[in-house]
């Protein structure tokens, strides 16, 4: 079933900042770079040994970033582009397990970018890159990009003109690492949020980008990528996808 529904969420106190919508890089700057709640997952520490220490309390992530190490080790990748990178706990586990790889990070939050390059002193390369409007760099056939829960940043149409973009631009391999599925229970959360916003006037909800079903998501590169290869790790599905052939 193809069924896509935008979420909404209440951050509390960063509420006021947000001015209704995280989707943009002032708002992933303010939750990345200015959260008061510095046990928030969504932290990157000023500290790198607090950044450090951060990331072993989070076992999934722990968990995520060796099995995806893995699968760059067995399939010959030399070079990773992480982009919507956040707060680079990910890619620092991989890199941590796999020093030789290359490791590009990036997002469109300039704070957040400056931050992070203070910490991950390990990655290679940490810029500032739009998803949607900038140009994609071409890709050698042992370099692979990675969106590692970024889906949820943009709808339906703008996913499909990143894909044909990306296509577009030669970019071969691409490993899709999706926030999670839309459910039945997570519509009806969706619309009990919303119920108490209604109910009670203090509670501000903001919008935090889309949710959408298996089947939508993979109708979005379905025109111009393959499913080379798929895992779940940590209750995560990974996609391997292929750049198709031109006919």
């Amino acid at each position: 079933m193809r069924f896509t529904i935008k979420q909404y969420h209440n951050f509390g106190d960063l509420s006021e900042r947000l001015k209704g919508n995280l989707i943009s890089s002032v708002g992933w700057d303010i939750l990345l770079t200015a959260n008061e709640d510095k046990d928030s997952r969504l932290f990157i520490p000023v500290d790198r040994k607090e950044w450090i220490s951060k990331i072993y309390k989070i076992p999934e992530i722990l968990a995520r970033g060796k099995r995806i190490a893995k699968f760059l080790a067995d399939n010959g990748f030399q070079k990773i582009t992480s982009v919507g990178v956040g707060g680079g706990y990910l890619e620092y586990v991989i890199k941590s397990l796999l020093p030789q790889i290359y490791i590009k990070c990036s997002d469109f939050a300039p704070q957040s970018v400056k931050r992070l390059r203070k910490v991950f002193i390990e990655c290679e390369e940490i810029d500032v890159f739009d998803i949607l409007n900038d140009e994609w760099p071409k890709q050698l056939e042992n370099e692979i990009l990675m969106f590692y829960r970024v889906d949820t940043e943009f709808s339906d149409l703008q996913w499909k003109k990143i894909f044909k973009k990306m296509y577009d631009s030669n970019v071969l391999n691409i490993l899709f690492a999706p926030n999670g599925f839309l459910t039945f229970k997570k519509i009806l959360v969706q619309k009990l949020n919303q119920l108490k916003a209604l109910i009670d006037r203090k509670q501000t909800l903001t919008f935090a980008g889309y949710l959408r079903t298996e089947d939508t998501l993979r109708s979005l590169w379905e025109f111009w990528y393959d499913v080379k290869a798929e895992f779940v790790t940590e209750n995560m599905k990974c996609f391997w996808l292929k750049r198709k052939i031109a006919n």
